[in-house]
């Protein structure tokens, strides 16, 4: 079952497709999903994606959801030779739904591959490329249609010094370049995992940049598409009465135009909510989930929306809202 609810409290100016200016559009995705264990649901250009977290084989693994929320294909990626296989992450390609999707395989003699695969905006898999020893973990697509990959050397392990941990892909998946050697960061746990105190890795792109959150060493760093690094903003806040840093987990993030960002945040000692990066690097807490209650995360922004998780009817359904981005946002 999939329904729509509007409300028409606030006001949207948006260019997403089929939200309403004047009102707030409210998409519940099918009941179905609250059977899985999910990783987090991502809203990518467009297109709602949902991905069970340890589908069995043979079962779909991505499953592609228009921005009403209705159904546009479910995903099962079929490779022959492959004895398993599990999708880490995945982003939308076209305006169609199109997808590349990080995949690691494993043959019956155990041999692990890592690959980048891509669909049609029907899910019907075109073509494979290999990107052994790197696996991403998160895909963003640029707006030239290239592939920006966040993520580690799965064949020689966490610690390894020297494999980028960030990579640049044309749109037919070729290697256009390696940025952020693993060396950069501290060795015990790879920077792209998630952690309990720190949150989930966070891949942004915009026309002219590239953003990342790495959870281990809590750092957001900016970038340019040569790999150039332009902001390293440590994850940290004010000092507590008793002289101890604040804390909190990154959960979701995004870019506006001219580069704000916004990000939601949850746990730790830190107050939970909405955040933005000011000029000077510090991490500004923002009053809009204060000022309305039941609205929480942030799945991305969209012209002048931003998407973020809004309270159901009581149960455990996948409800969002989208909402005026100057609300959250204030210029």
């Amino acid at each position: 079952m999939i329904r729509i609810e509007y409300l028409t409290c606030v006001l949207v100016a948006t260019l997403t497709p089929g939200v309403v200016c004047g009102e707030v559009r409210r998409v519940t995705l099918p009941d179905q999903y609250q059977s899985f264990e999910l990783r987090p649901v991502t809203w990518d250009r467009g297109y709602f994606l949902v991905m069970p977290a340890e589908p069995k084989s043979g079962e779909p693994q991505v499953f592609v959801h228009r921005s009403d929320g209705s159904p546009l294909y479910k995903l099962t990626v079929p490779l022959t030779g492959a004895a398993r296989v599990s999708v880490h992450a995945a982003a939308i390609l076209d305006a169609d739904g199109a997808l590349v999707v990080s995949t690691h395989a494993w043959s019956d003699a155990a041999q692990p591959a890592a690959m980048l695969c891509f669909t049609d905006g029907a899910g019907r898999l075109l073509k494979t490329v290999r990107t052994n020893p790197f696996l991403a973990v998160r895909l963003k697509v640029a707006p030239d249609g290239s592939v920006w990959a966040l993520g580690w050397d799965f064949e020689h392990g966490a610690g390894t010094s020297s494999t980028e941990i960030l990579r640049h892909y044309s749109a037919a998946g070729e290697l256009l370049g390696a940025f952020l050697p693993r060396g950069q960061f501290p060795r015990e746990t790879h920077p792209s995992f998630n952690s309990g105190e720190a949150g989930s890795p966070q891949l942004a792109v915009t026309p002219d940049t590239v953003n990342l959150f790495l959870p281990w060493p809590r750092l957001w760093i900016q970038t340019d598409h040569q790999g150039k690094v332009l902001r390293r903003v440590p994850l940290a806040f004010s000092k507590q009465p008793d002289g101890t840093l604040q804390t909190a987990k990154l959960l979701g993030s995004a870019v506006a135009s001219g580069g704000r960002v916004l990000s939601w945040m949850q746990g730790g000692t830190a107050p939970s909510g909405y955040y933005t990066l000011d000029s000077s690097g510090t991490w500004q807490p923002l009053s809009f989930n204060a000022s309305r209650n039941g609205r929480w995360g942030l799945l991305g922004i969209q012209a002048n929306s931003a998407l973020v998780r809004a309270r159901g009817d009581g149960s455990d359904k996948l409800v969002f809202e989208w909402v005026a981005l100057d609300e959250v946002l204030p210029r």
